[in-house]
């Protein structure tokens, strides 16, 4: 579960790893501080529900496309929110 302000989104830790670095390391890097129940981010809830959708949407969308930057860039800009 991933809380983002005062929203639950129930979320796999590793598939969102899987498509940010940004949740990789924040899910099993060195310096983890989460439990294995819930993280608590301070971003935007509808913010995170783009993105949420954006990561969806990349899975479904043509194996072409480089959309990994823009996860990416999208990882980079909620963890400077």
């Amino acid at each position: 579960v991933v809380k983002a302000r005062n929203k639950f989104f129930l979320v796999s830790s590793s598939y969102l790893s899987l498509h940010s670095l940004y949740f990789h390391r924040l899910f099993h890097g060195p310096n983890v501080a989460w439990s294995d129940e819930m993280i608590t981010l301070d971003v935007d809830p509808n913010n995170f529900a783009d993105l949420l959708t954006l990561i969806q949407s990349s899975d479904s969308y043509h194996q072409d496309r480089d959309t990994t930057s823009h996860i990416d860039h999208l990882s980079l800009a909620l963890q400077l929110q």
